[in-house]
């Protein structure tokens, strides 16, 4: 499927409401931060919670904050709250973790 915007692959598939009737969105990576107002940040933490499925997966073991900061900026924020508020982010994460290994 193509982008809607241009000519790239449509990795972003969304539906929104427009007069009561669902309309159905395609766009690339780009298209979606720029046209369609979905922050890149959001991209960011989803390939930060791909990272610690991944570390999960290998490890049995959610990654240490320390691991977790070498993962960018958004890594680097949660790692930073994590040292400082580890059972609450640890129990978001871990629940985040959870539904992608389940996949959903």
């Amino acid at each position: 499927m193509q982008c809607e915007a241009c000519t790239e692959a449509a990795t972003i598939h969304f539906t929104e409401v427009s007069a009561g009737k669902p309309v159905e969105r395609n766009y690339c990576k780009r298209h979606a931060a720029e046209g369609a107002g979905i922050s890149e940040r959001l991209f960011e933490w989803g390939g930060l919670i791909d990272w610690i499925v991944a570390h999960y997966k290998e490890h049995g073991a959610l990654p240490t904050a320390a691991e977790v900061a070498q993962q960018g900026k958004i890594g680097a924020g949660v790692a930073t709250v994590w040292q400082h508020d580890g059972d609450g982010v640890f129990e978001d994460i871990r629940h985040a973790v959870e539904k992608r290994i389940r996949g959903y």
